[in-house]
């Protein structure tokens, strides 16, 4: 829906298999913009990651999200939704700091907004990818979660 209403020409690449898929297909077909979705069904993430500006995962139930590390690995900025049980029971406040690697958004209005902005300044989408990889190489490595494991079974 944030897609459908953005005049820039935005292409959305949805990669995964599941329940929603035909949903997500009747819904694009109906909002005039299936040339601009393509779905790719189950595949490895990292090449799409690679290819992609942005990282958007409007997900409903989201714990902790390692897919939003694994696009700030990539230097994408991310977009998730806010927290705001019992309807959105998002953890990626905690990873998408927002504002700095990205933005936590409370609809389909506020993502479109951020999507746009995004779009058309390709500098600030930019600077939010390399601060998130930034963050993500300094917080999210192996490394770090040993790191922190062990501080843990010290105390």
């Amino acid at each position: 829906r944030a897609i459908a209403s953005i005049a820039h020409p935005i292409q959305l690449l949805v990669v995964g298999e599941g329940p929603e898929r035909q949903r997500l297909e009747v819904l694009a077909d109906k909002l005039g913009i299936r040339e601009r979705v393509r779905f790719t069904g189950r595949q490895d993430p990292p090449p799409f990651l690679a290819a992609a500006d942005l990282f958007v995962l409007p997900s409903l139930i989201e714990s902790l999200g390692l897919v939003y590390l694994e696009a700030m690995m990539m230097g994408l900025p991310c977009i998730g939704l806010k927290y705001r049980p019992p309807d959105v029971l998002s953890a990626a406040g905690e990873v998408v700091l927002d504002g700095e690697v990205g933005f936590c958004v409370d609809g389909d209005e506020e993502l479109r907004q951020r999507i746009e902005s995004l779009a058309a300044d390709r500098d600030k989408c930019r600077a939010l990818g390399a601060r998130a990889r930034q963050i993500a190489l300094s917080r999210y490595t192996p490394d770090q979660y040993v790191s922190l494991l062990r501080g843990l079974a010290e105390r």
